[in-house]
């Protein structure tokens, strides 16, 4: 089934957004910081069954935030405009990494347009990151990040980061020729983010705490994640479950934090019966 590519105006942003299927709408929201092509594996088989919608966050790949600002409660209230603009009543929500913590505020604080959620490694306390022994070494940048040059050193980084892997071919042996060629496309679509954006969120996802908001959660969520993700702590994911009074978790097997892609077969699956 064919994937189409529009922009819809709304009163904080320009949103780019990727769309195809018919049935129920499944709003898809991607990780930091990617665009909606990373859900590349998931549209076919997901959208033979609904209505599967995924923008780029204001910021981010090709969508422009006309606030000049930026920050997850920002995010989250794009999401909401975009849903209303869009016409749809509820919808149904997937949310990788950030765009899991941006599912869940918005079931938070909009749960009268969120029906189900499904969120893989949701970020949503800066213990995730301090606790992480990949990261805990670098403590000393978060005084530097308090300050907007060290945030867009963070986007210089990144964007630089990808682009060397794009170059390089791709990400790894984990995927075929084809998803990697499909990933260097996706890297060059994130060199055209902002780097505001990037270095703000980064900075808001390693200082702030939405635990408070998502106890507030009352539609059926599930938690997943993969046994070999690095950058998510596996205790703070089952800690999550556990905040969330409606949730279910899931951990793949032979999974990262790329799961999405590594076993899209079975997340599609799972995606499909969870949403009914």
């Amino acid at each position: 089934m064919g994937v189409t590519e529009s922009s819809l105006a709304i009163p904080s942003s320009i949103i780019r957004y990727l769309e195809a299927g018919y049935g129920d709408p499944l709003i898809m929201l991607h990780s930091w910081p990617y665009c909606a092509d990373i859900f590349f594996k998931n549209f076919t088989d997901l959208a033979s069954r609904f209505h599967v919608i995924a923008p780029d966050l204001p910021g981010f790949g090709r969508s422009r935030n006309l606030l000049g600002h930026y920050s997850l409660r920002g995010l989250t209230a794009s999401v909401h405009e975009f849903i209303k603009e869009l016409g749809v009543e509820r919808t149904n929500i997937i949310g990788v990494s950030m765009g899991g913590t941006v599912a869940l505020m918005t079931a938070s604080k909009y749960p009268e347009v969120v029906k189900r959620v499904i969120v893989h490694a949701p970020i949503y306390n800066p213990d995730w990151f301090w606790k992480n022994p990949r990261f805990s070494r670098l403590r000393w940048i978060r005084p530097f990040l308090r300050f907007s040059k060290g945030r867009l050193l963070v986007s210089w980084y990144m964007k630089s980061k990808l682009h060397y892997r794009k170059r390089l071919g791709g990400l790894d042996d984990r995927f075929e020729e084809r998803d990697n060629a499909k990933f260097r496309e996706i890297y060059n679509t994130v060199r055209n983010s902002s780097s505001q954006a990037i270095g703000d969120i980064f900075l808001e996802l390693i200082s702030s705490s939405i635990e408070d908001e998502i106890r507030h959660v009352q539609a059926p969520v599930l938690v997943l994640m993969g046994d070999g993700d690095v950058v998510s702590e596996e205790s703070m994911i089952r800690l999550c479950n556990d905040i969330l009074q409606t949730a279910e978790l899931k951990i793949f097997n032979n999974a990262t934090h790329d799961l999405i892609v590594e076993r899209y077969h079975d997340f599609n699956k799972l995606a499909t019966s969870f949403f009914g």
